[in-house]
């Protein structure tokens, strides 16, 4: 994941020459550039980060599109080196905020999660059609399964979800929870009712 924020002292002087006040939103452009599974659909990978943006912004107190962006910026650099030049010289321009550098030192000396984790990444690339490659045969993705059945898939798979250092049960519930913060929607019927995963490796799916 690349993301180049925009330049906000830039912003804030064009703002005081023409009187704009700053307390109010203000629209921005910014690049993101997102390298992902190839079989996540583009309109779902969109919504996806829409979605988790919207979610940010609900977190913080005083949201700004800067910080947002900048979230997602440190993530790319925690995560994935080395550095592209591009990204360099967007270091080297933030750097002239006290405020960038604290998040970027923390961020490198703490580490800072994906935006999108295993499971994310899972889910969003078998929504359209199942990828899996254990099964042979074509099947519906997972827009056409129901949470309970999503849930049994997702353990299938050997997916584990941790909170703190700590693996948790997971539920229909939390799956539709992870679904709408990825910007997903459910339905009020689905092709496929259940996965029931056997000790023998064999897995029975419920229409």
């Amino acid at each position: 994941m690349v993301c180049h924020p925009p330049d906000r002292a830039r912003e804030r002087r064009a703002d005081e020459r023409s009187g704009v006040n700053t307390a109010t939103p203000i629209k921005c452009e910014a690049t993101i550039r997102l390298t992902c599974h190839p079989s996540i659909h583009p309109e779902d990978l969109n919504n996806a980060v829409l979605a988790w943006a919207q979610q940010s912004a609900r977190n913080r107190r005083k949201p700004t599109p800067e910080a947002i962006l900048e979230d997602f910026f440190l993530a790319s650099l925690a995560n994935k080196r080395p550095w592209s030049e591009e990204q360099v010289r967007t270091i080297a321009r933030l750097s002239a905020s006290p405020d960038f550098c604290e998040r970027f030192a923390r961020a490198l000396e703490e580490g800072k999660a994906n935006i999108f984790d295993a499971i994310d990444v899972f889910i969003l690339s078998n929504w359209r059609t199942l990828t899996d490659p254990r099964f042979a045969a074509k099947l519906p993705g997972l827009n056409e399964w129901n949470p309970r059945a999503a849930c049994g898939l997702i353990e299938y798979a050997g997916l584990k979800v941790h909170r703190q250092g700590t693996e948790i049960a997971i539920g229909e519930e939390w799956y539709s929870t992870r679904r709408k913060r990825l910007g997903l929607r459910g339905k009020h019927t689905y092709l496929i009712t259940d996965c029931i995963a056997h000790a023998d490796g064999r897995v029975t799916l419920l229409p």
